[in-house]
């Protein structure tokens, strides 16, 4: 850990930190303040002590001044032994040196009195002040007037220690003040941040997997009580879905589980426990190679990696046997990738339904045929020769055929001709050797219209093995497969435009990468954004953006060639497949005319609103990268042709 983390580390930490630093600077400024007034005082009573001390010379050197006594004036200035006294000086009015604590001076000129001597009228002047001497000089008066000056330094003398004395206590006090100040300043940390720091432990007790852990509340209503109670609230409502998951989960009759992409379980329900014999906690964790026999995991993997692969559902149907009574059930599984937000693999989730009951009634069905005319299916009972002996009245109802019209007949005049021989040879084949045939199959009705069935035809055969009868049971599919073009309408193409959405766009981006890869042709990708479309639909609505955006749809599409592919992505952008290009010159021909398109004005009621484009082109093999790389390259030449300006496109690679 280095310092800075040791100091700043935590938010107590910089808030006490932060706290002691502010204390000790205000603390080192109000000691070094106090010392410095202190010092100033301490000269202060210095000069005044020089000055004291030049007037008492001064009154006591007056009679030896004016008869010029130097014996008399040199004991008056070797009054040494005072403390702080640097020298003492007794001058003539022309500014000679009569007497001197250094002998030495005496007789010499003084140059800095002439100043002092011309004053016309004499006072006491201080000629120097600082921490370590005083200058002061007192006039001698006789008769009325100046007969010379008495001048004294003093130094610091006992002053020099209590002014170090007062410099060292400043200081020590100042330590011991940013002590307390820091002891206080954590102190005071701590109680600030002691409620984020138990929010903190509960984060990273979730963190960890421990969801019951809860911030305390103690009702104040300051920013941390509110953090407080919303990180709760926000516990709560996972925990809630939590729960309203774990019990989907546990009540669905289903086998329910979730696999990571190393195919260890992360969730499983009490259905799928009866499979392995082992409760929900002895599972987790684990893998099928962790569970079952080898070629039991195995087969379970290779499905597991078939989702996976498929990037969606994957339908299975197997036996499987229960491990905690040894039974068998039939189940048909369901498969598929879980992927997060930024479409990141997660896992696998599946679900298995038990389909024994119903494989057994269908079995019963061939015995039961008594039943058939209460079935709302259709059902046909043929000969041997595949003639029609029996139809049920869902077959009328459902054909449109009479019984009497059909009876005797082949049901080959049922066929559709979307099947040809090769479906029907693989039908009989089956009959003959598996006994029965399930699938789906189209069939012509009476008015010449035809409908989807999902039909079962079972082979009945005597004791001798013999084929007997054929009974076909069929269900008219025509509203489901309607259904599951709508559905697959809705899930490959934009609901607005009805263009190829992403989804679309990656298979048949798929597709024409594999065609291009094989037959050494251009394909060239281009990603469209619209350039003024947001203050459009900003201004006008969304209803007249959508207007805009089905408008620029239809253009595109007028714009391509054929075989080519526009899609939307999204917004306002748009991507266009080029298959079969011969150079980029030819996608540029197309660009172009996009371009072009796009910019022309579009009326929206008393409105008229227009548009540009800005493209990025990519051209395979050129820029040969993977299909998901292609698009990331034409976005980043559109982001090159907005920088140039826009209503222009860009080439990805070209400088």
């Amino acid at each position: 850990m280095t310092l800075r983390d040791g100091l700043f580390g935590t938010l107590r930490r910089q808030l006490a930190v932060g706290v002691a630093l502010v204390h000790a600077v205000m603390m080192s400024f109000f000691v070094a303040d106090l010392v410095v007034r202190q010092q100033d005082v301490l000269q202060a009573r210095q000069v005044e002590e020089a000055r004291s001390l030049a007037r008492t010379l001064a009154l006591s050197s007056r009679a030896w001044v004016l008869t010029r006594d130097l014996a008399g004036l040199a004991e008056l200035t070797q009054a040494g032994g005072q403390s702080g006294v640097e020298y003492l000086m007794l001058i003539d009015a022309r500014g000679e040196v009569l007497a001197h604590t250094d002998p030495a001076r005496v007789g010499q000129y003084v140059a800095d009195m002439g100043a002092l001597i011309a004053r016309p009228e004499p006072e006491v002047a201080v000629l120097g002040a600082n921490p370590k001497l005083a200058d002061v000089a007192a006039p001698v008066v006789a008769a009325g007037r100046v007969v010379g000056w008495a001048r004294v330094g003093v130094g610091q003398g006992d002053h020099a220690g209590l002014s170090a004395a007062i410099a060292r206590d400043g200081i020590v006090y100042t330590l011991v003040a940013i002590v307390i100040g820091a002891v206080l300043a954590w102190l005071m940390s701590r109680a600030i941040t002691a409620r984020l720091h138990q929010i903190r432990t509960v984060a990273d007790a979730v963190r960890h997997g421990r969801h019951e852990l809860r911030a305390s509340d103690d009702g104040r209503n300051d920013e941390i009580g509110v953090v407080a109670r919303g990180f709760n609230a926000m516990l709560d409502a996972l925990a809630h879905e939590r729960r309203l998951l774990r019990t989907l989960v546990e009540t669905l009759p289903d086998m329910v589980w979730v696999k990571d992409t190393a195919g260890r379980y992360l969730l499983c329900n009490p259905s799928l426990e009866r499979v392995f014999g082992r409760k929900e906690a002895d599972i987790l964790g684990k893998t099928d190679h962790e569970l079952l026999p080898a070629d039991f995991a195995d087969h379970f993997r290779v499905h597991d990696l078939r989702a996976i692969e498929a990037g969606g559902p994957v339908r299975n149907e197997e036996w499987v046997t229960l491990a905690d009574d040894g039974s068998r059930v039939f189940v048909e599984t369901v498969k598929t990738p879980m992927y997060d937000a930024e479409g990141r693999l997660l896992g696998v989730v599946g679900i298995a339904r038990d389909y024994t009951a119903r494989l057994r009634s269908t079995e019963q069905l061939r015995l039961s045929a008594s039943v058939f005319a209460v079935c709302l299916e259709g059902i046909v009972i043929t000969d041997a020769d595949n003639r029609i002996i029996d139809v049920n009245p869902a077959f009328t109802r459902i054909t449109g055929f009479k019984r009497d019209e059909v009876l005797g007949r082949t049901s080959a005049f049922l066929s559709s001709a979307r099947h040809g021989a090769v479906f029907h040879a693989a039908v009989w084949q089956a009959l003959r050797e598996a006994g029965v045939w399930r699938g789906e199959m189209w069939t012509q009705g009476k008015f010449g219209e035809e409908f989807a069935q999902q039909v079962s035809i079972a082979a009945l055969r005597d004791d001798a093995g013999t084929i007997t009868h054929y009974i076909e049971v069929f269900t008219d599919i025509s509203d489901l497969k309607a259904h599951e073009a709508e559905l697959d309408e809705i899930a490959n193409h934009d609901p607005l435009t009805g263009l190829p959405n992403r989804r679309l766009l990656r298979d048949r981006l798929s597709q024409a990468y594999a065609q291009a890869a094989r037959g050494r042709s251009g394909l060239g990708v281009a990603l469209i954004d619209l350039d003024g479309f947001k203050p459009i639909n900003d201004s006008l609505g969304h209803e007249a953006g959508d207007r805009v955006l089905r408008e620029i749809a239809a253009r595109l599409s007028h714009c391509l060639r054929s075989g080519d592919t526009v899609a939307r992505l999204g917004g306002d952008e748009f991507v266009l497949l080029l298959v079969n290009l011969a150079d980029a010159d030819e996608a540029r021909q197309v660009l172009e005319r996009v371009l072009h398109a796009v910019a022309q004005p579009i009326t929206l009621g008393e409105h008229r609103v227009a548009v540009s484009a800005s493209i990025g082109l990519t051209v395979f093999p050129n820029d040969a990268v993977s299909p998901e790389v292609l698009l990331r390259h034409a976005d980043a030449a559109m982001y090159r042709a907005k920088e140039a300006g826009r209503n222009t496109w860009r080439l990805f690679g070209d400088a």
